[in-house]
């Protein structure tokens, strides 16, 4: 028991009581900071579905990002000559490619150097500095020609173009799937002359 009053009247606090009146308020204000803290951490990590970027040109993800597997006729082991113009008619079907090409929309370049007659094509991409091109691939789907590429680089990672050759208007189209944003754009380059 102990007095607390200065007049001399008592007041009866006891001992697991005192030391609640004591030290409760600052538990009671430390438990409060923290729930404080907790929920404010939670709301700034996840961003308010109203604030996310929006680009006005962004497309829904199309089926395929990558271009399916390319089917590889079995040929004869009896017959090397057609082999050989097999592929060159296969090299000679992506000629179309080759060449540098530039996106009017922010000048980035990509120059096709060379494309194997199984669609594995030599690319470059520039923004306007070298981007590391990871893998690209021609393929043929019924009469168009398309052309995949993916990014993996500094800024670039697991970017991707999915390409159409258009031969009306000499002009490769498609989508960038911009991977950092999960965003999809509709894109064009133009042959650089």
């Amino acid at each position: 028991m102990k007095e607390n009053r200065q007049d001399g009247k008592r007041d009866v606090i006891f001992g697991a009581q005192a030391g609640w009146v004591r030290g409760g308020g600052a538990v009671l204000l430390l438990v409060s900071i923290a729930l404080a803290g907790y929920l404010m951490f939670h709301l700034w990590r996840s961003p308010a579905p109203d604030t996310a970027p929006r680009q006005p040109q962004a497309l829904r993800p199309p089926a395929a990002a990558e271009p399916a597997a390319m089917p590889v006729a079995a040929e004869p082991a009896a017959a090397p000559k057609a082999a050989t113009a097999s592929a060159a008619a296969g090299s000679a079907s992506f000629e179309m490619l080759k060449g540098r090409w530039e996106r009017p929309d922010g000048g980035y370049v990509l120059e096709v150097k060379h494309v194997e007659p199984r669609g594995t094509a030599t690319v470059a991409y520039f923004n306007p500095s070298p981007i590391r091109v990871a893998r690209a691939q021609a393929q043929r789907d019924g009469g168009a020609v398309k052309l995949f590429l993916e990014l993996r680089d500094q800024g670039y990672p697991g970017c991707t173009y999915s390409l159409t050759y258009h031969p009306d208007r000499d002009e490769l189209e498609g989508v960038y799937f911009q991977a950092a944003m999960g965003a999809y754009y509709e894109v064009v380059f133009v042959r650089l002359k």
